[in-house]
């Protein structure tokens, strides 16, 4: 069913399929123009009462119809708009001037525009996209992709049908690396190989390897190998980067199974737990060992068991004697040295300093076949390293005894 036709009525409104013709805008106008004589008449009638008014007459009127005047203007303003839009729209018409924004456009396929205007715009945008791909595919004399020179037909050029000969290639992509003198220099993606190249991971060697561009200039990851020394348990790759332009240091990768196995613990391994421990397993998961009972009971009686250097043991002791006009030491411990200094008078040496002088030395001597009982005392030459002791006969006079034993008990430093 058809829209209605603008009228007082509706306002004028315009519908999507209101027909735009000389006889439409006519009436409408026609219209307008007999609202508009009949407004501006009521504004004169309006304007001389005012005119004639005077005093509360006057007052009343401006009171009561002043709204009345503006909203009464306010209307013909909008009028005044709608007749203007109306006439320039029937001076295209009679013109031949109709905008293409204003012509409907029935659907056609690829086209979501519903107007002549919109369309316009949405082909030029298409047609300058086409224009772009055809310039960077040149003409079929400059391509020369079809089977013949200066064709374009599809499928049928062995180029590109069948495998890319290498000479269409760049060197870096080719079926051999690129040779370079300067590894710096190789940026680009490809392979690559250099023979006492500078700036390489190792000088005098011989490397292979690739490069990753990522696109942007000064960005790219190296990653070489010696290829004419790597063994399985060392595969000599290195690797580095450049960020920004700058290079970083190369650093070596380990990608062999024999160099993880040897940096790293392989799950197929276990640890055992030895003698006097408990634990262990294989390293599929954390592991632990501990001490058995039996290991911590023996260290609970280690623990209550005399120490070294516990003031309760000697610090030193020695078996020796005067024989056939020597120092015989059977036996010793804690002394470096047994020196005689006189008849029955000897001089013993710590191995370590004592704490103090207030150490003890006890000891005895005899000798049956001198007869008698000897004497021991030491003297009181007392040092931190050592002290002398003397062995006296029957009488005060020394002697030399063939057997003598001593202890020093006390405080080690």
């Amino acid at each position: 069913m058809p829209s209605p036709l603008p009228t007082a009525a509706n306002d004028y409104k315009v519908y999507g399929d209101t027909p735009i013709s000389v006889a439409v805008l006519g009436a409408v106008l026609s219209s307008i123009a007999a609202r508009l004589n009949a407004a501006e008449a009521i504004r004169a009638d309006f304007q001389a009462l005012i005119d004639a008014g005077t005093g509360t007459a006057l007052e009343a009127i401006q009171l009561n119809l002043t709204p009345k005047l503006e909203a009464l203007d306010a209307t013909i303003a909008s009028m005044q708009a709608q007749f203007n839009a109306l006439q320039e729209a029937y001076d295209q018409l009679t013109t031949n001037q109709i905008p293409a924004s204003a012509v409907a456009l029935a659907t056609i396929a690829g086209v979501t525009a519903n107007n002549v205007q919109a369309a316009i715009v949405e082909l030029h945008a298409a047609v300058q996209a086409a224009a772009l791909s055809i310039a960077l595919l040149g003409n079929a004399a400059e391509r020369d992709i079809g089977s013949a020179a200066g064709t374009v037909a599809a499928g049928d050029d062995p180029r590109f049908t069948g495998p890319v000969t290498d000479n269409r290639l760049p060197g870096r992509l080719g079926l051999q690396a690129a040779q370079t003198a300067d590894w710096n220099l190789a940026t680009a993606n490809g392979w690559y190989m250099a023979s006492l190249a500078i700036n390489s991971p190792e000088a005098g060697k011989w490397f292979l390897g690739n490069v990753e561009n990522h696109g942007a200039a000064g960005y790219c990851t190296q990653t070489v190998h010696d290829f004419t020394s790597a063994q399985a348990a060392n595969t000599q790759t290195w690797r580095r980067h450049q960020l920004g332009g700058a290079w970083y240091p190369w650093y070596k990768l380990q990608i062999s199974q024999t160099e993880q196995d040897a940096r790293y613990a392989r799950l197929i391994r276990s640890i055992t737990a030895g003698s006097g421990l408990v634990g262990g397993g294989d390293l599929s998961a954390d592991r632990s060992l501990e001490l058995s009972a039996a290991s911590l009971a023996s260290l609970a009686k280690a623990d209550s068991a005399v120490q070294p250097n516990d003031p309760s043991l000697p610090v030193a002791w020695a078996n020796f004697g005067w024989v056939s006009s020597a120092i015989l030491i059977r036996d010793a411990h804690g002394l470096t040295s047994i020196t005689r200094t006189g008849m029955g008078k000897y001089a013993i040496n710590f191995e370590s300093p004592m704490a103090n002088t207030n150490y003890v030395v006890v000891g005895s001597a005899g000798d049956p076949s001198a007869g008698g009982i000897p004497v021991f005392h030491n003297q009181s030459d007392e040092t931190s390293t050592g002290c002398t002791v003397f062995v006296q006969g029957g009488t005060t006079t020394g002697m030399d005894a063939g057997k003598v034993r001593l202890v020093v008990m006390g405080r080690t430093a």
